[in-house]
């Protein structure tokens, strides 16, 4: 038999081979760069949240006092606005000379439309052993994958802790149900100099 005129090539065999190949190995790449993006969207939220509590402790420093909102004492740096956004309207106007103790200005990394607020009507310094008590900062509208992400790097555990006002304790972070897809996420800022 004659083989010198026989074509060379891959068979279906092959082919189909190297393509499964392929696209397992493509698929466990995507994973991959997707658990890194979370990791990172993860480690630049935790250090968002760090930056606020640092300012908002050195304001503290500055005034006395746990700077209030909704407002027109004049204790404690006080302004009219009601559960301020961070970035869309106190940094920009300077409220609190909060310029002096942050350097960016950014959105909440695990959606850009979204932003951190605050809130304090009046309590001071917290004890940080009520979930109902102290001074905090809340995303609204946030999703519930995002404060799982987040609740595993800050709290070092997965439990569904839903509360409906601040958060459990200082320094820790908390989700409220807000509708199908998600709800709000809070972190109690704790009073890091003393």
């Amino acid at each position: 038999m004659d083989c010198t005129n026989r074509k060379k090539g891959f068979t279906l065999i092959e082919l189909l081979v190297t393509i499964a190949i392929i696209s397992l190995l493509s698929s466990i790449v995507l994973a991959t760069l997707r658990t890194a993006k979370d990791k990172a969207k993860v480690a630049q939220t935790i250090a968002q949240v760090h930056q606020i509590e640092t300012a908002f402790n050195l304001i503290y420093d500055k005034y006395g006092c746990w700077p209030l909102e909704a407002t027109t004492s004049a204790a404690c740096a006080s302004t009219t606005i009601i559960n301020p956004w961070i970035y869309t309207e106190l940094y920009p106007t300077n409220v609190w000379s909060i310029r002096d103790y942050m350097t960016t200005k950014t959105s909440f990394p695990f959606d850009p439309t979204k932003e951190w607020a605050y809130s304090n009507n009046g309590t001071d310094e917290t004890d940080c052993t009520s979930e109902t008590d102290g001074v905090i900062i809340y995303v609204l509208d946030a999703p519930y994958t995002a404060y799982e992400k987040l609740e595993t790097a800050i709290d070092e555990t997965t439990e569904a802790n839903l509360y409906s006002a601040q958060a459990k304790y200082c320094g820790h972070i908390q989700f409220e149900w807000a509708n199908a897809s998600g709800g709000n996420i809070y972190y109690q800022i704790s009073r890091t100099t003393r």
